[in-house]
């Protein structure tokens, strides 16, 4: 049983296997709940979070609000939402009437902006070009999306 009061130093090293697909960290000091295990990390884990993420709001499944922009309806799920975007975070934990409801009029945002970040808050991909950086900038900025921000202003 792991002694909270116990005070322990712990090091660890970091290994990256021949086919980078993961890293091992060695605890190089004991440390009393693991006993010198090893600590194994996947690098694939998080492309098989947000790929599996995907396919189920593209296949509209465990999606819990439905944005409605122009003629699109865009399903999606609040903690992805949340977890990109700092205007999704207030909007459905906060006290405003949108975090109880279902389908959420957006307003002030291009759809097809709002389409592409969407996909980029699921996918870690957007196609930034000439046609569409003038509406995918203001959109960024009114959802608060700083690093795709960034990355729509590298892109130019």
């Amino acid at each position: 049983m792991f002694n909270s009061n116990k005070k322990s130093s712990i090091c660890f090293s970091a290994i990256q296997h021949e086919n980078q697909s993961s890293t091992t960290i060695d605890m190089l000091k004991d440390c009393s709940p693991c006993n010198n295990k090893l600590i194994k990390f996947s690098d694939k884990h998080a492309k098989f979070l947000i790929d599996n993420l995907n396919l189920l709001r593209k296949q509209k499944e465990l999606c819990d609000v439905i944005l409605m922009i122009g003629q699109s309806q865009i399903p999606a799920h609040r903690a992805v939402l949340s977890a990109c975007s700092p205007y999704f975070k207030a909007m459905f934990t906060g006290e405003l009437a949108e975090s109880r409801k279902t389908e959420i009029i957006i307003h002030d945002i291009d759809e097809f902006a709002m389409e592409l970040l969407i996909e980029f808050c699921y996918t870690s991909r957007i196609i930034v070009d000439e046609k569409n950086v003038q509406m995918l900038l203001p959109a960024a900025c009114i959802l608060q999306v700083i690093n795709k921000i960034y990355f729509i202003e590298d892109t130019t």
